[in-house]
């Protein structure tokens, strides 16, 4: 009986000195999975952070839940090991260092991923057939501008930002997602933005100014259709003589100006002259374009020009470079010459200012010394911007509208060039310059 009794004991004692051990690989193997599931999930959780602030609204919106998901996912696996470990303040604390490494790689490579390369590379196969085509005397005309999408656009908002006019306004790659998501906030206030349509209305006009013997059409930097792509189109269609007509005030950012919106188009391999004008800094018509409108807009001023107040807005740019500095003086002295023009028209000088969206006197600095001087009405002029778009509709408004709110004055604003007439005069003016080179070219 006694030893019936003990054979029990003897069989069970290997069982329970091995279950520690079985215990021990089945917590590790939990632990583990535990930390996979923190690595992977914090690494998704960043790349859908990085297209969360990056995409556009349609996007925005699964983007943003399966953000949650997969961030919900790794917070429960980081809970999972330390609940696994007896020291809940040495896993607690390993396993938050863990999930922001990880979701900091993963916002890193996605978004190097998506802004690596944001340009479209054109296609120069040009078929035998379009280069025995011959345009008689047409030379095709480019408007080129920096561009703005009607809608947010996460490659052309990518695009924005790395032609940005100065080198100090591009963020580093990283941190573009923020600023890309600060211009998709501007779209979502204004609404769909007018400057692509104002550009091709203008284009139509320049050509109704040049005729019908040559061919008009739009590029931008930063929106459809590209300059290389348009350039490709038209080099394949037969096009042998262009013209790009720069559409703006000062001299175009260091990418432009080298040649960047070029890669990719063959011009002497098929043949092909490209002349470009200059920008408009110089331009002794544009200014008249806001003394038009100020004449228009002065029966809204009342019969007291003494109360009237002058707001001359500029983008702005900050010295870092000499193109830099080229390009403030050039709009400086340009935004001066509109001011003179108004002024003769009867306006107090010592009641106009010049504001910047990018430097000191800021906008809102300029309007507080108009308002301080007696001004109950203030005519906003941004005359350095080619049509109206997020920053005469949105930047603009957000420097004024506190101002205005609280002084209880009145502020008209005259708009950007957009598509006037006196603008269209004034780029066909400078096609025109332009046109005698390429025919000379072609006689030769």
């Amino acid at each position: 009986m006694s030893g019936n009794s003990l054979s029990p004991i003897c069989y069970n004692v290997p069982q329970y000195i091995a279950l520690p051990e079985a215990m021990e690989a089945q917590v590790g193997t939990w632990f583990n999975i535990s930390i996979a599931l923190v690595v992977f999930m914090g690494i998704a959780s960043g790349g859908m952070f990085s297209l969360v602030l990056m995409s556009n609204r349609k996007q925005q919106l699964p983007f943003t839940i399966a953000l949650g998901l997969v961030l919900l996912t790794a917070v429960l696996g980081a809970i999972g090991s330390v609940n696994i470990l007896n020291d809940i303040a040495g896993g607690l604390a390993n396993s938050i260092v863990l999930l922001i490494l990880s979701i900091t790689l993963g916002y890193a490579l996605t978004t190097i991923s998506v802004l690596s390369d944001t340009r479209r590379k054109p296609s120069t196969q040009v078929g035998t057939a379009a280069l025995l085509i011959d345009p008689d005397d047409r030379i095709d005309v480019v408007l080129l501008a920096p561009g703005e999408p009607p809608e947010y656009n996460t490659r052309h908002a990518a695009r924005r930002l790395e032609l940005a006019d100065d080198a100090v306004d591009v963020p580093p790659l990283l941190l573009r997602p923020f600023y890309m998501r600060d211009i998709k906030s501007k779209y979502q206030a204004i609404g769909p933005s007018p400057y692509r349509d104002s550009h091709i209305e203008l284009a139509r006009k320049v050509q109704s100014r040049i005729g019908n013997a040559h061919r008009v059409s739009v590029a931008f930097y930063s929106d459809e259709p590209e300059l290389a792509v348009k350039l490709s189109a038209l080099v394949k269609e037969g096009a042998r003589r262009i013209v790009t007509a720069h559409v703006r005030i000062t001299d175009p950012p260091d990418a432009v100006a080298s040649g960047d919106l070029y890669d990719g188009i063959n011009a002497d391999l098929y043949g092909v002259s490209i002349r470009q004008t200059q920008p408009m800094w110089d331009s002794q018509l544009l200014p008249q374009i806001y003394v038009r409108r100020m004449i228009e807009a002065l029966p809204h001023a009342g019969p007291d020009l003494a109360e009237v107040g002058l707001l001359l807005v500029g983008r702005g740019h900050i010295q870092s470079s000499k193109s830099a500095a080229e390009r403030s003086a050039e709009e400086a002295n340009y935004l001066r010459r509109v001011r003179d023009a108004i002024v003769r028209l009867g306006f107090d000088e010592n009641k106009s200012g010049i504001g910047w969206l990018r430097h000191g006197p800021t906008v809102a600095e300029s309007l507080r010394k108009l308002v301080s001087a007696g001004c109950k009405t203030v005519y906003c002029i941004p005359a350095s911007f080619t049509a109206d778009g997020l920053n005469t509709l949105f930047d603009i408004p957000a420097q004024v509208d506190p101002i205005v709110k609280a002084s209880n004055i009145k502020l008209i604003s005259l708009g950007g060039w957009n598509a006037d007439d006196l603008a269209a005069e004034e780029i066909a003016a400078y096609v025109r310059a332009a046109l005698p080179v390429l025919v000379e070219s072609r006689r030769s």
